[in-house]
């Protein structure tokens, strides 16, 4: 399912917006990165305490063979059983990996495309778009008491700005209500890891239970068929409901074609440029687990996932993920502290895309969040030559948007970040200084704050053919590229479809069916007034 937000700000203009994402089991690292993309600077050092790690490292686990190993897979990939860490095991390996914990045990594989090929496994991906696939069986010791969770999970806690967290927790909101409330998210604390997680039964992609004295599929073919009718009643199924026994053998799997891990990013996403997972959480690895919750009637938050027992869990590494020489990204300024000398709290939130009809070109500006003196938000539109005047000691700041650019520019949002609230810090007779207080206390003028829009289509360098489009309504505007990412483009809605135009283009850069949309809800985030669309797609 896709969301479509459109989005109408007031205090930035008469302007729509438009925000695409795909949240699902199929891409459930996708949205867990989505929602921590605005995390930057996490704690190096603190670790997690964890119940069920505790728990599963209890447990007694079968001794793993070389054979596992399969001369490894390559491409700086490490995975790691972390209820067993001195297993050794692999991607792509020809025998499964086994799996014993005190609530199930059990055979798996964690499959991925190569891209140098795969004798082997390359003829189950033959037809497929996936590039992660995880087929799991076994049996569980125990009846389960709580509700079975599948999740992504970060290895440390993070820390968010005020205006990070309130924005993150608005897009898992939504993301709940789209998914009908089975989600459970968490930003992560000393007790509970960050984590992302949906429920298993109703989840999976495929789930096939068999009695003990039958024959269950074969682990590691790709010819596991599920009953149509079965896969859709287990789907409607209330969450608490189902049940896992002791005397059935269970096979299930799921898959996304979101993640491409030998080159650490996250790849296929509709209209958003492939994203290095280096920029969603640094140096972190990530870890895929299915989990039993059962939720603590005396805790203080009964809603966290505190006690956890695992089934398994494995934590996925790349080289490619190890800290960053450039000493411009270590910050050493909490972005919790991120405030001026005068009570001024700010946060870059996003990069804007905007188009100058006189040079025709795309230059580069920025949308702040501010906190005002009476206490409410505010959201200011910079441009990158008041930026680059505060910034003067730092040249070289890309002030021009090209989609070959839109990954460094990425980074350099966090860096400006990081230089502003640096600057905040210096003493108050400093040019910057004051140059910084000019760029977030900008005039009252109500037009110092709009964003530029109205546009007709000739102006965006939009061609398009409107006698065979039936057009309905149309306009200048603005889409969410990514969660930091806004860019101007024209939007035309006909009767078949919602087109959406990036400048100087004459095909859209998206089309959306009419036929698809399933929802309109309204949301407020920040000063910022929100109409989200919501529609299905494959």
């Amino acid at each position: 399912m896709t969301r479509l937000n459109l989005h109408d700000v007031a205090s930035l203009g008469d302007t729509m917006m438009l925000w695409l994402m795909v949240p699902s089991i199929t891409s459930i690292v996708v949205v867990a990165a989505f929602v921590i993309h605005h995390i930057r600077h996490h704690d190096g050092g603190k670790q997690v305490r964890h119940n069920a790690d505790a728990d599963a490292a209890s447990s007694s686990h079968p001794s793993v063979t070389a054979a596992h190993s399969d001369h490894g897979f390559g491409h700086g990939l490490t995975l790691r059983d972390v209820a067993n860490p001195t297993a050794t095991i692999d991607f792509n390996s020809r025998l499964p990996i086994p799996i014993d914990t005190s609530l199930f045990t059990g055979f798996a594989y964690v499959l991925l495309r190569r891209p140098d090929g795969d004798a082997h496994w390359d003829p189950h991906f033959e037809g497929k778009q996936r590039t992660v696939w995880v087929m799991v069986q076994g049996t569980f010791k125990r009846a389960p008491q709580g509700t079975v969770y599948v999740c992504g999970e970060l290895p440390r806690p993070m820390t968010l700005t005020f205006w990070s967290k309130t924005f993150v927790s608005m897009v898992v909101t939504t993301i709940k209500s789209l998914l009908g409330g089975s989600l459970h998210f968490s930003f992560g604390d000393d007790t509970e890891l960050p984590h992302l997680s949906l429920p298993l039964y109703q989840s999976a992609d495929t789930v096939i239970a068999t009695p003990l004295d039958d024959v269950p599929p074969k682990l590691g073919t790709s010819a596991w068929r599920e009953d149509p009718a079965a896969r859709a009643e287990r789907k409607r199924t209330p969450v608490g409901s189902e049940c896992f026994r002791t005397d059935m053998v269970y096979s299930f799997q799921f898959h996304t074609m979101h993640v491409d891990l030998a080159s650490w990013s996250l790849v296929n996403l509709p209209g958003v440029p492939n994203v290095r997972l280096t920029s969603l959480m640094g140096d972190m690895s990530l870890r895929l687990g299915v989990y039993e919750h059962v939720p603590d009637p005396v805790a203080t938050d009964a809603m966290a996932h505190v006690t956890k027992h695992y089934c398994f869990s494995f934590d996925i590494s790349s080289t490619l993920a190890s800290p960053r020489p450039m000493s411009s990204l270590s910050a050493t300024i909490p972005e919790d502290k991120l405030a001026c000398r005068d009570a001024i709290e700010f946060e870059a939130w996003m990069w804007v895309e905007t188009f100058d009809v006189p040079s025709e070109r795309r230059p580069l500006s920025y949308l702040f969040r501010i906190l005002q003196e009476d206490g409410t938000p505010k959201t200011i539109h910079v441009s990158s030559a008041a930026v680059a005047s505060v910034l003067a000691s730092h040249p070289g700041l890309l002030t021009r948007a090209r989609l070959d650019h839109y990954a460094a520019i990425d980074d350099q949002l966090v860096e400006i970040n990081r230089l502003l609230h640096v600057v905040s810090t210096t003493p108050h007779t400093s040019a910057a200084y004051d140059r910084l207080v000019d760029t977030l206390r900008p005039a009252t003028s109500p037009s110092a704050l709009l964003l530029p829009h109205g546009l007709p289509p000739k102006a965006l360098g939009v061609n398009m053919w409107r006698w065979d489009l039936n057009v309905c309504m149309e306009g200048s505007g603005y889409r969410i590229v990514s969660d930091i990412c806004l860019r101007q483009e024209y939007f035309v809605l006909t009767s078949a479809s919602l087109l959406l135009y990036r400048t100087y283009a004459s095909q859209p850069a998206v089309k959306v069916s009419v036929h698809d949309i399933t929802d309109v809800v309204t949301r407020f985030v920040h000063d910022l007034h929100v109409v989200a669309v919501y529609t299905w797609t494959e």
